[in-house]
């Protein structure tokens, strides 16, 4: 019953994420930057520059760990090697723990205290979470970390027992076989991991920007029940007497100075009502111009069909160029003018020699495949949509002006670009860059630039 449970468990968890490699990807790259910083503040501290590295290798360090999950659920199934199973099985699953773990005592950890200062935790907060959702199970089923910390404790005892009684694994076909299953069963999670990847968008969309969604309208949804969430209770603590209580809410408005810090009362948490529309990141779906302005109304309001292309990195190198640069200089003297027939004197500035003085330029190196994707690929299909009177964009992540505007111009494109947080971009749209068809804030489609079709192909589908 273990072996099979804890199979068809592991077998669960590792397809929902194998649809999507990149989502797990974003959340390792969560964990590893909360681990940094963690690290940066202890004796350990030499530990931290391991995390951006590993950082920058997330998406193999996702699909190898995806693959794994799924070859030792098939390995736990079939009851093939079963001690290289058991030992397989109890490393992923401390690691998980520890991932998880981490992050549900960091809702005991306050703002600014390290979470190795562990005589300065607090109260258990939900909002002091680092990383408020596991990643688990992907984009499919949103569990908190807690939720999962105790999923994961309760498996460990299973890993143990695994370990101690692995001779009495049930083998499910002769070992020969079992090999070739799991062989058979990794190649082919390591193909769709890589499909799912660097070929095409998830074959199974569980993020909510999928196509058919109207932003527009799910946005205000959210906001307006986000609105109408109301606190019920207050959950207090006395730090002088150690007590405990919950109180309503108009009671506690009501008796505020009963419950004044100087009598040594701390607000634990707020107890509020359910929304009846749950948050997803097209809440925080807002765009902003070259200016700064935001002009989210704007795009989701458009009537005409608008094509966006949607870039979550501007591949690029940075380089700063030092140079001299002319400098004028100026002394504050003393001129005697004549006005009117009169002498007079007054203050001026005046000119006194041209000096030099060092200058900083930045400057932004692209990648030519990456701009080649746009040269090539995107502005032929924005530019013939312009032509036919359809509204045409780009969406990146905020950053330099400058880079933004030197990448325009390196790419030769016409539109405007927008900026927007780019883990918002990376949830929109996992290839980079691939493009969104919009109207009036609808996903009519969204293409990975692998399978971006030409602009005919697109207006007899799906401009009508």
């Amino acid at each position: 019953f273990l072996q099979n449970f804890t199979g068809v468990w592991f077998i669960f968890s590792g397809a929902v994420k194998a649809v999507d490699p990149w989502g797990t990807s974003i959340k390792m790259q969560q964990y590893f930057n909360e681990f940094q910083t963690t690290f940066k503040g202890t004796s350990l501290k030499s530990l931290a520059p391991m995390f951006p590295f590993l950082s920058n290798y997330s998406i193999a360090f996702s699909i190898i760990m995806i693959v794994l999950e799924i070859a030792i659920g098939f390995m736990l199934i079939l009851g093939y090697k079963s001690r290289l199973t058991s030992w397989l099985f109890l490393i992923i699953m401390v690691f998980f723990t520890v991932l998880t773990g981490y992050t549900h005592f960091t809702a005991y950890v306050p703002d600014g205290v390290n979470f190795f200062e562990f005589s300065k935790w607090g109260e258990y907060v939900v909002t002091n979470m680092k990383v408020t959702d596991c990643g688990c199970f992907g984009d499919f089923l949103k569990l908190s970390p807690t939720t999962s910390f105790y999923k994961d404790i309760g498996l460990m005892p299973v890993a143990l027992f695994f370990m101690f009684k692995h001779k009495n694994f049930h083998e499910l076909f002769k070992r020969r076989i079992n090999g070739l299953i799991v062989a058979l069963i990794t190649i082919a999670t390591i193909a769709f991991c890589y499909y799912n990847t660097y070929f095409d968008e998830p074959v199974v969309d569980f993020r909510p920007f999928k196509n058919g969604v109207n932003i527009r309208e799910q946005k205000l949804a959210e906001e307006k029940a986000a609105g109408a969430v109301r606190i019920t209770d207050w959950k207090l603590k006395n730090e002088k007497t150690g007590e405990e209580k919950i109180v309503a809410d108009a009671d506690y408005m009501k008796n505020l100075e009963t419950y004044d810090k100087e009598k040594g009362w701390k607000v634990i948490e707020q107890i509020k009502t359910e929304t009846t529309v749950p948050h997803s990141k097209i809440s925080d779906f807002g765009i902003n111009d070259k200016e700064g302005l935001d002009i989210t109304e704007d795009i989701l309001s458009e009537p005409k069909y608008l094509f966006l292309v949607v870039s979550g990195k501007m591949k690029s190198e940075e380089s700063r160029i030092k140079t001299m640069v002319k400098d004028s200089i100026y002394r504050t003297d003393t001129v005697k003018i004549r006005v009117a027939g009169k002498d007079s004197f007054e203050l001026k500035k005046v000119y006194d020699h041209v000096g030099e003085k060092e200058e900083v330029f930045k400057s932004f190196r692209f990648e030519d495949a990456y701009r080649k994707l746009f040269s090539d690929k995107i502005n032929p299909l924005m530019e013939k949509a312009e032509n036919a009177g359809y509204k045409t964009a780009a969406l990146v992540p905020f950053s330099d002006p400058k880079k933004i505007e030197d990448f325009r111009h390196d790419a030769q494109a016409a539109y405007p670009f927008y900026t927007a947080d780019d883990l918002l971009i990376k949830t929109m749209m996992r290839s980079n860059p691939g493009v969104f068809l919009l109207k009036e804030g609808k996903i009519i489609q969204k293409w990975h630039i692998n399978k971006l079709p030409d602009f005919e192909k697109i207006s007899s589908q799906y401009l009508k």
